[in-house]
């Protein structure tokens, strides 16, 4: 599927590790801020807007938006490139980490389409079983500041420098003199925007409430509870690694190898459009319909212009549609604002 980039739509992205792997483990508190520090740093480097995200065991979810497309693809190789380098370093191991692609599927401008999403995040946990409320999750994601504001702190590991020091043959020593605190600049959804923040965050928090009272707490009200609730799930998140750092088998590693090399189940038509209304959802889609069309067209001149251009022979400028660009884009940054 061509992607467009719109700055007016908020893009979900949903990524799995490869044989859906539980390698992001909740309870640990170094991957948690090594998460948090390389959503950070890839942010702080692209400009791309945040709005929601959750990591889970084996997956995670993100609300994200961009003024340009060239931003929110950088954004994305920046990230899950870092993620994955978290991942191999905490289990020492290589190779590939994520399944394939990421899924990008565009937001409906509207504010129930944004909302019903981010009530979609909010309920991963609950959808997994562990913890009812949203807050229960120990792992990386945006609940604390999307509830009251609470900063999402992380660290960033330089692995630039860290390479060159081992490349000229000197021991790395401690890794924390080469980690810088980062803060995730958070951004409210776009259908909150001009509205009062103590405003828009009851609506969060109410939608919040509602996500566990459909899991079965509708205690969760109770800070007391909700703390309670956030302990057993951070013991019920211990169980789901794929394995000790120091080799030692753990009790569930039988198990965890026989949900590695089983057949994955059967994957879902993925949505081309999320709209909380269907002839919305249909306007959206004929919207996309047009763009990948014209985008075709696009990529075949291009191939059509490469091929005079490699027999010697002169060729024009091909212009792909706005909220694209050809696979083989130009060296990034390209937008203005960076340059």
């Amino acid at each position: 599927m061509v992607r467009c980039y719109r700055p007016d739509w908020v893009h979900e992205v949903t990524l799995c590790t490869i044989d859906r792997r539980w390698w992001f483990e909740a309870d640990n508190v170094g991957v948690r801020r090594a998460i948090l520090g390389a959503l950070a740093a890839a942010q702080r480097r692209t400009r791309v807007r945040v709005h929601a995200f959750v990591f889970m065991s084996n997956h995670y979810h993100g609300l994200f938006s961009a003024d340009y497309p060239e931003q929110f693809s950088m954004f994305l190789q920046l990230f899950h490139a870092a993620v994955a380098r978290i991942v191999n370093r905490r289990w020492q191991r290589s190779g590939r980490v994520w399944s394939g692609r990421a899924v990008v599927i565009p937001v409906a401008p509207d504010e129930e389409s944004q909302l019903q999403r981010l009530e979609y995040l909010l309920a991963q946990n609950g959808k997994a079983g562990i913890g009812a409320h949203p807050s229960a999750w120990p792992g990386a994601s945006s609940t604390p500041w999307l509830l009251d504001g609470t900063p999402l702190v992380g660290e960033c590991l330089d692995q630039t420098a860290v390479a060159l020091a081992g490349r000229n043959g000197r021991s790395p020593g401690d890794l924390a003199a080469y980690t810088e605190e980062l803060a995730v600049e958070m951004a409210p959804l776009p259908c909150f925007v001009g509205r009062p923040e103590a405003e828009w965050r009851a609506q969060i928090q109410q939608l919040a409430q509602g996500v566990a009272e459909r899991f079965g707490a509708s205690s969760a009200d109770s800070a007391a509870e909700v703390a309670e609730e956030a302990v057993r799930a951070a013991a019920a998140c211990s169980n789901m690694a794929s394995g000790p750092l120091d080799g030692v088998p753990s009790d569930l590693d039988e198990a965890a190898e026989r949900v590695r090399i089983s057949k994955p189940p059967p994957r879902k038509a993925i949505k081309r459009v999320h709209a909380a209304r269907s002839d919305v959802r249909a306007q959206l889609e004929e919207e996309l319909d047009a763009f990948e069309e014209a985008y075709r067209l696009s990529a075949a001149a291009l191939r059509a212009e490469s091929a005079k251009l490699a027999a010697g022979l002169p060729a024009q400028a091909v212009r792909f549609p706005m909220w694209s660009f050809p696979a083989r884009a130009t060296p990034w940054p390209r937008w203005p604002d960076l340059l």
